[in-house]
């Protein structure tokens, strides 16, 4: 579900052309440089190109070597239509573009009997992204 899988296999497959969505482009490259935001939330309607912005944005940071993770949700999809595997992915990326982070996401993983994915996503999100 990240912005390098087969998106012919594994929708949506889109992404901004060339020279389009700049105004909105550009606003995202701002926040990324403002270090004060953590979140920026890009909503809108059904259709209007969400996806095909993230991808693009994911391209683009990754490129870059400044993207930790991406997480696509597809609504047709049981795994991906669910917060289940999101927090779990995203720590997964991380410990692989971030490498000092990787023996804190083992060691979270491993002190979880039973598994983390049973865990809220609250939970999950604070012992393998938050926390050392």
């Amino acid at each position: 579900a990240s912005h390098t899988r087969n998106r012919r296999t594994s929708p949506p497959d889109s992404s901004c052309l060339p020279g389009t969505r700049k105004i909105v482009l550009e606003k995202i490259t701002a926040w990324v440089e403002d270090a004060t935001q953590h979140v920026l939330w890009l909503c809108g309607p059904v259709g209007c190109g969400k996806s095909a912005i993230a991808q693009t944005v994911a391209e683009e940071l990754d490129r870059q070597a400044r993207l930790a993770a991406s997480f696509f949700f597809f609504r047709g999809s049981p795994i991906r239509s669910r917060m289940s595997n999101f927090v779990v992915t995203l720590a997964s990326q991380m410990a692989i573009a971030i490498p000092s982070t990787k023996e804190y996401v083992d060691a979270a993983l491993a002190s979880q009997a039973g598994g983390i994915q049973g865990s809220s996503v609250s939970m999950q999100v604070q012992r393998l992204v938050l926390r050392p």
